[in-house]
C-alpha cells in the first residue's frame, strides 16, 4: 500500500480470539445500564442495525424498527422501483407523528442512484441518513457520490463504505462522510476472501481497532465507525464496541426471523427455513456476472423483537462487566488476545 508501514498488519485478531477484561461493577442490576446510542440527531435503543440487504430488511420491517426505536437502513436494490415509494411512505407517516421517524436509505454509485437523490430533493423529501453501500468504496466513484450526496443534502448524515484501511477512511471522510462502514468480506455469506484473496475476514476486529485509532488521532470532529460483518454471537457486539466501533451492522444474526423478508421454506424433514444471501449474490444482481456472495438457508428463528430484547439484555450485562452504566464504558475497556 502506498506509503504504508506493512508491519501494522501483523499480529491481527478477530472477535473469536478476543476476551474483554472485567472491571468492578458500579450498578446493582444490569437493568440500570443504558444501551442506547445517538447518531445523526436521533437516539436509538441499540447500537445495532440490520444489514441493508434484501434478505434482511424490507420496507415493512424498516418502518416497524423505526417505530420501536431501532436504527434501520433500507437496502438499495430495486432503487428506482421501490426506494422512492419507501421514502414517500415514511414522509407521509411523519406528517401524522409528533416525533418523526428517520428516513434512512442506501445508494450505489450508478446513474440510478444519482437520479434517486435528485428525485428525493425535487419532491422535498429530506433524507436523514444516506448510506453509500458498495463492495469497495476506496474509489473515485465512491468519493464522487459522497460529494454529490453532501452537495444535494448538506444536512444528511452520510455513512459510506465498505472499506478496511485508514487510507480508505480518509478518502471518504475528506469527501464528506460522517461515518465509515468497515468490513470487506467478513460476513457469513460473502465470498470475497475466497474469490479475490482480499478482505477483513478473520481479522475484522483488528481492522476496526486500526481505523478507529487512526481516526481518533487525526480528526477533531467526531467520525463514526459502523462495523459491518463478522458478528456471530451476542457478545461480539461488545467486542466490536471495545475496539472502536460506534455501532455494528448484522446480517446473518438478524436474518431468518418471522418478520424477515422472504418465503418460509419447509424441507422434507419438516425443518423450517428462510433464505439469506449477500448483497453481491445473484439474487440481488439479477445477472450472471462474477459475484462475491452466496445463497444459504437459515432456520426460522421466531420473532426478531425477542432477539433484539435478548441482545439488549446481553449488552446491558456487558456494560456492567465493563464497570459502567452506558456505552461510553467501552471506550477504554481492555482486552486480551488469546
Amino acid at each position: 500500500m502506498e506509503g504504508n508501514n506493512l508491519a501494522k498488519y501483523v499480529n491481527t485478531f478477530d472477535y473469536d480470539n478476543m476476551r474483554l477484561i472485567a472491571r468492578k461493577s458500579i450498578v446493582s442490576s444490569r437493568s440500570m445500564c443504558d444501551t442506547s446510542f445517538q447518531i445523526g440527531g436521533f437516539k436509538f435503543n441499540l447500537p445495532i442495525v440490520p444489514a441493508n440487504m434484501k434478505s434482511v430488511v424490507n420496507a415493512e420491517l424498516a418502518v416497524e424498527l423505526a417505530k420501536r426505536g431501532f436504527f434501520y437502513i433500507m437496502h438499495r436494490f430495486e432503487i428506482m422501483e421501490k426506494s422512492l415509494d419507501f421514502v414517500k411512505k415514511v414522509f407521509e407517516i411523519n406528517k401524522t407523528l409528533e416525533n418523526p421517524l428517520p428516513i434512512s436509505v442506501s445508494i450505489g454509485v450508478k446513474k440510478e442512484s444519482y437520479d434517486f437523490l435528485k428525485s428525493c430533493s425535487k419532491f422535498g423529501y429530506n433524507l436523514d441518513f444516506i448510506t453509500l453501500d458498495i463492495a469497495h468504496a476506496h474509489s473515485d466513484a465512491a468519493k464522487d457520490m459522497v460529494k454529490f450526496s453532501r452537495s444535494i443534502f448538506p444536512e444528511s448524515f452520510i455513512i459510506a463504505g465498505n472499506i478496511m484501511t485508514p487510507e480508505a477512511a480518509d478518502w471518504l471522510i475528506d469527501a464528506g462522510a460522517d461515518c465509515v462502514k468497515l468490513g470487506l468480506g467478513p460476513g457469513s455469506v460473502c465470498t470475497t476472501k475466497l474469490d479475490t484473496g482480499f478482505g477483513s475476514a478473520q481479522w475484522q476486529a483488528y481492522c476496526i481497532k486500526l481505523v478507529s485509532s487512526h481516526i481518533q488521532k487525526k480528526y477533531k470532529r467526531k467520525i463514526y465507525i459502523c462495523a459491518d460483518g463478522g458478528i456471530k454471537l451476542r457478545g461480539d457486539v461488545a467486542k466490536a464496541l471495545a475496539v472502536g466501533a460506534d455501532f455494528i451492522m448484522a446480517g446473518g444474526r438478524l436474518a431468518g426471523f418471522d418478520e424477515s423478508p422472504g418465503t418460509i421454506i419447509q424441507d422434507n424433514n419438516g425443518a423450517i427455513w428462510k433464505a439469506y444471501y449477500g448483497s453481491a449474490s445473484a439474487e440481488n444482481k439479477n445477472e450472471k456476472k462474477h459475484i462475491e456472495g452466496r445463497h444459504t438457508l437459515v432456520h426460522l428463528k421466531g420473532s426478531i423483537w425477542d432477539e433484539l430484547q435478548a441482545q439488549t439484555e446481553a449488552l446491558r450485562s456487558s456494560i456492567s462487566y465493563a464497570g459502567g452504566k452506558d456505552l461510553s464504558v467501552f471506550q477504554d475497556v481492555e482486552f486480551a488476545v488469546v
